[in-house]
């Protein structure tokens, strides 16, 4: 890992490569285009989901592209407002990822959908880890420095739970992407950067994230909020979020279609879906994917591979960092043995950071409908951290552990990454087609 640490350390740590789109960027990308555009096509279905998704963006593009005479009545009903999958709507997540699905194939066929293929409604996916990388790194470089913004966002990359589900035809890489850009713009304003651009992305970025997905991203984000106030002790420090604008573009952005669906499926069912969706599947287990506490983060060392190897100290760390702590002070005057200890206070970015992990994290590991990819919304700052605590090792002013923890350690981390290598080349590790 080490060498990870090192390649970083090629990137100026004043600001030069690392920050600049030119080089950073560009970088970040040729890696996104080498890791995560093989496969895009060849790869088969996945999982249930992912045809479920694919077929229902298909009918959604049909349904606006075939002309009238050609529509089926039962499988084209729900136009663009109500996704369908063969004559039922499909409502379990919001439309977001359906219209880019439907977007992304009609692009690519020119509008004609018997021309369509499966990776067309996959690429919005693979854009989508794309922006989150760049996004993951700019916000490195506003927390930290260049080096380690690069780094956290190539650990981020190369996550085996984002480079996999980024070849999937599914909803979690647009939200990803949108509580990245949010969160981004939400450090902005509590770091007191904010300017009336922040203001808008923040509240967009949300919105989006609620048609991507519900109610996750307003969830992570009111939590990372009140994380702060409640760490910091300082109510009023995120300053210009402007509730009422807010409010505003949240309402034109969601009220169209909430209305347009409703019309489609009746008022009187949206309770009811709601209560289905986010309710019970926090109460009880849903089609079999059930965890106990603890779940996300056993499996957390494999799903953030490489960077799991320092994940646990980089947290320790950061709230080492985060928190307001004391420090002791001598006295200056030897004629008085009097010492003293001063309050330090915490460093904003680690507590920004933590804010960002825990409370959501908790809330994932006691919500009973569990799947790996759940908590992938917080792999940003658990990047960003993992990258910090390299670079300090590298510098040797990590604290390590003992010998023979650290030892059992470097074993597990070497044995789960021959057991990811031997997976990866095997034809069934992405599945079969249902």
């Amino acid at each position: 890992m080490t060498r990870f640490a090192g390649l970083a350390g090629l990137w100026n740590s004043r600001g030069g490569a690392a920050a600049s789109w030119r080089l950073g960027g560009v970088a970040l990308t040729l890696l996104w285009a080498a890791v995560y555009l093989p496969g895009l096509a060849r790869l088969p279905p996945v999982d249930r989901d992912e045809p479920r998704f694919a077929q229902a963006s298909r009918q959604m593009f049909e349904s606006l592209a075939l002309p009238p005479s050609e529509r089926d009545p039962a499988r084209h009903a729900g136009s663009w407002a109500v996704p369908m999958f063969q004559d039922q709507p499909r409502l379990t997540k919001p439309p977001l990822v359906y219209w880019l699905q439907a977007g992304s194939a009609a692009l690519c066929t020119a509008g004609r959908p018997q021309r369509d293929a499966l990776w067309m409604y996959r690429l919005p996916s693979a854009l989508a880890a794309l922006g989150t990388i760049l996004v993951t790194w700019r916000l490195g470089v506003r927390l930290f420095d260049p080096r380690a913004a690069w780094l956290g966002a190539l650990l981020l990359a190369l996550a085996p739970v984002v480079l996999v589900d980024a070849h999937l035809a599914r909803a979690d890489q647009v939200l990803l992407f949108c509580v990245a850009a949010g969160q981004h713009a939400l450090w902005c304003l509590y770091a007191g950067r904010g300017r009336r651009g922040a203001v808008v992305i923040f509240w967009l970025a949300l919105a989006a994230g609620t048609l991507a997905k519900g109610p996750v991203a307003p969830m992570i984000t009111f939590l990372t909020l009140a994380g702060l106030r409640l760490a910091s002790g300082r109510g009023g420090h995120v300053r210009g979020l402007r509730p009422g604008l807010g409010l505003a573009l949240l309402a034109l952005c969601l009220a169209p279609w909430v209305v347009t669906a409703a019309r489609h499926i009746g008022w009187e069912a949206l309770p009811t879906l709601l209560r289905r969706e986010v309710l019970e599947r926090g109460l009880a287990s849903r089609e079999g994917h059930w965890g106990p506490p603890g779940y996300h983060l056993v499996l957390s060392a494999v799903l953030l591979w490489p960077g799991s190897m320092v994940t646990g100290l980089a947290l320790v760390r950061a709230v080492r960092r985060g928190f307001p702590g004391r420090t002791r002070v001598e006295n200056c005057d030897p004629g008085i043995p009097v010492e003293r200890h001063e309050r330090v206070p915490g460093r904003r970015a680690e507590l920004f950071c933590l804010a960002w992990i825990v409370p959501s994290w908790i809330v994932f590991e006691f919500y009973v409908t569990k799947l790996p990819h759940y908590t992938m919304p917080l792999y940003p700052p658990i990047a960003l951290l993992s990258a910090r605590a390299l670079l300090a090792a590298e510098a040797g002013s990590l604290r390590v552990l003992p010998g023979f923890v650290a030892r059992l350690g470097l074993t597990a981390w070497l044995g789960i990454g021959l057991a990811l290598a031997s997976n990866s080349t095997s034809p069934r590790s992405f599945g079969r087609p249902p």
